[in-house]
This record gives structure tokens, sequence and C-alpha cells, in this order.
């Protein structure tokens, strides 16, 4: 794998950190940096995005990667460092299902070659 662009710049946050408001807090910066390589090097926009924050698995159904997808009108995972609770959702039931995934992936014959 070839890295075709790099940005990185200091960032002043100018809203406190609260939990569970981080897009408020960091999404303006994010932005700022698509919205300059689109108008710089539109040829390297990203298809999608992946984001150190939640997504949709969050407990407003709409973290920082939504906000940032919605705002930059790209697609984005949110990578969140923890799982938070969402309707029920734990780390245990996660890794319960993966487990049950992973096992009917290992049980599914293998696709015909040609």
């Amino acid at each position: 794998m070839k890295v075709l662009h790099e940005v990185s710049r200091p960032a002043r946050m100018k809203v406190p950190y609260v939990p569970g408001f981080l897009a408020f807090r960091e999404c303006a910066d994010l932005l700022d940096i698509l919205q300059d390589l689109k108008r710089e090097r539109p040829d390297l926009y990203p298809q999608v995005v992946m984001v150190d924050g939640s997504g949709v698995l969050h407990h407003r159904n709409c973290g920082l990667a939504c906000h940032l997808g919605v705002l930059g009108d790209v697609p984005a995972l949110g990578v969140a460092k923890n799982l938070l609770a969402v309707d029920g959702l734990t780390k245990a039931g996660v890794m319960e299902e993966w487990a049950c995934l992973d096992a009917a992936a290992a049980a599914r014959p293998p696709p015909p070659t040609q």
C-alpha cells in the first residue's frame, strides 16, 4: 500500500470535551481538512473516511462519524476506542454475535472455482 497524501495540522479546540458530544468539538477541524483536500486535490478526495469516534452506534444514533459524513458528503465509518451502551448492546454481546458469525463462515463451503 502506498500513501498518496498526508495531512496534519494543529487544532485549537474551541469547545470543551463533553462525553457524547465529540462531534461538536472535533467535526469542524476535520471538515476543514476534507474541504481543503477537495479544493486542492479533488483527485484524492476519499471514497470513505474512518473516524476515531462513534457513528450510528452512539447513544444518540449520530456520533462524530455521522456528522462528518453528512457534512463532508462522504461515507464515514466510526472506529471508536470504546463501545457505547446502545439499546442493551454490550461488548460481551457483540463478541458473542461475532463468534456466531465466525462459526457460520467457517462452516460455509468454499466458493466454486472456475
